[in-house]
């Protein structure tokens, strides 16, 4: 099954309904339009790849934790993106940011990096597995690349990590912050 590879303090966060907003450019082994959602569900691989505490806020430091080397990663969540956009203003920024671990200032530098990819904004509807899965790392899950392939049997149920109701709220303050 796809998997997205985020860090790993931000799939905690968004297993824990403190998050909903992931903010991406694609990674240098992405094609050159940049990052892009597919339709349906994909999983959720946390990597510390890249993951660096003094690019999280204060209160999300903890998440960023080393796991042993060549551990197998837990696969404990899968998603459905619910929207997405570019991000494109200052304002944008600032109006995410409660969505989200990052601090502004590296949204901003995230932003500033390769200005001929937009950096997207997608809010992830997130589901908490019923049966978590392992996967052994491997180098084809090695690299800065966003989509890899998780191999985890399916099919993958589970349950809303946020009710409809408060989904649909953030949902819809996703979209005005896009807006500005």
């Amino acid at each position: 099954m796809r998997a997205l590879k985020e860090w790993a303090s931000a799939v905690g966060a968004l297993e824990g309904g403190e998050q909903t907003v992931v903010l991406r450019k694609g990674g240098i082994l992405d094609p050159a339009s940049g990052l892009a959602f597919p339709g349906g569900e994909f999983l959720l691989y946390p990597t510390r790849e890249h993951q660096d505490a003094a690019h999280l806020k204060e209160r999300f430091r903890a998440l960023a934790a080393p796991a042993p080397e060549g551990a197998p990663v837990p696969i404990t969540s899968y998603a459905v993106a619910a929207g997405e956009g570019a991000v494109e203003s200052d304002a944008a920024i600032a109006a995410l940011s409660p969505f989200h671990v990052w601090s502004d200032e590296y949204v901003r530098s995230r932003m500033e990096w390769m200005p001929q990819r937009p950096l997207r904004a997608a809010f992830l509807r997130v589901y908490a597995m019923d049966r978590p899965a392992e996967v052994a790392p491997g180098p084809e899950h090695a690299g800065c690349r966003s989509w890899i392939d998780a191999a985890v049997p399916e099919p993958v149920r589970g349950r809303p990590v946020l009710g409809d109701a408060e989904s649909g709220r953030r949902l819809e303050l996703f979209g005005e912050a896009l807006a500005r």
